[in-house]
């Protein structure tokens, strides 16, 4: 090989170096969070890498000033706890808590962004996966339900696993077959506890 062809050749390796360096020495920062409809509002999760809190000066208040929910009607109001530990050894958890006026919520976040703009936060938003990043900071979450809606789920979400299965059902009549003796002696009072043992049992199983 001649002196100019193994200059470019070793120019070219140089530069490949240069350039492959930084890309390879940075790793982008991803949080994750799980978002969930609660009633008049949400319950947020979020877990942050260390490399990425120790870059933070007050943990809560950065989180608060980089996660947000509003609704037409306004901003949501923010309880928020952490950092703790979380699953991962890597990283600590801060729980959130949003109180939102009605309408839909459009939940937002760039946390991490503002230090490194590669970062992003992974979500589960009501069981669907979803990427915030630089660009694509909000995602509109839904109306989340009213207490009175929320309770009303519950109590037919109960009622269906106690009737939907046999085993449940027997369970319920051989409740009944231990008033059915005293019926025929006083009816009245045998309908109070047969009405006291299956609410009791609903409730409690719901």
């Amino acid at each position: 090989m001649s002196d100019p062809r193994r200059f470019a050749a070793l120019t070219c390796l140089a530069a490949l170096v240069l350039v492959a360096a930084p890309s390879s020495a940075h790793v982008g920062h991803n949080s994750y969070c799980t978002v969930q409809e609660v009633a008049g509002g949400l319950d947020v999760k979020l877990e942050v890498p260390l490399a990425l809190l120790a870059q933070k000066s007050e943990p809560l208040l950065d989180v608060e000033g980089h996660v947000r929910a509003t609704t037409p009607s306004g901003q949501c109001t923010l309880t928020a706890t952490g950092p703790e530990p979380a699953e991962r050894p890597s990283s600590r958890r801060f729980e959130l808590d949003f109180a939102c006026p009605g309408g839909p919520v459009t939940f937002s976040t760039d946390y991490g962004m503002d230090v490194d703009r590669t970062a992003q936060v992974v979500c589960a938003i009501d069981g669907t996966a979803h990427v915030f990043r630089d660009g694509a900071l909000d995602h509109v979450v839904g109306t989340p339900p009213t207490l009175l809606q929320q309770l009303s789920s519950f109590v037919r979400l109960g009622a269906r696993h106690v009737f939907g299965g046999l085993d449940h059902v027997l369970f319920v009549l051989s409740l009944l077959l231990g008033v059915a003796g005293a019926a025929a002696r006083d009816p009245r009072s045998t309908l109070r506890r047969l009405v006291g043992i299956v609410t009791g049992f609903t409730l409690g199983h719901s």
